[in-house]
């Protein structure tokens, strides 16, 4: 579990329609986190929101801050379904 592991899954997230897809479909988080050991991107909460204000900061523009903090907001509705 590593800080580089939640930046990987930020970015992945963007694009990677079929992964949304899958955690979106898990019932659970332990759903979810088999889902995230598949992909080899397992991430503490702490270290998913260590790398959400380090990419945040480094926005660019606010297209790219405003995609990151909806990341964040989709990952939290999840988290709280458990």
């Amino acid at each position: 579990m590593t800080v580089q592991n939640a930046k990987i899954f930020i970015a992945r997230v963007q694009t990677d329609r079929e992964l949304v897809k899958r955690l979106n479909k898990a019932e659970d988080d332990a759903a979810r986190l088999a889902v995230l050991e598949a992909e080899q991107l397992t991430f503490t909460y702490a270290q998913f929101m260590e790398a959400y204000s380090n990419l945040l900061a480094n926005s660019q523009t606010i297209e790219q801050a405003d995609g990151i903090k909806n990341i964040r907001l989709w990952w939290q509705m999840l988290q709280a379904m458990g």
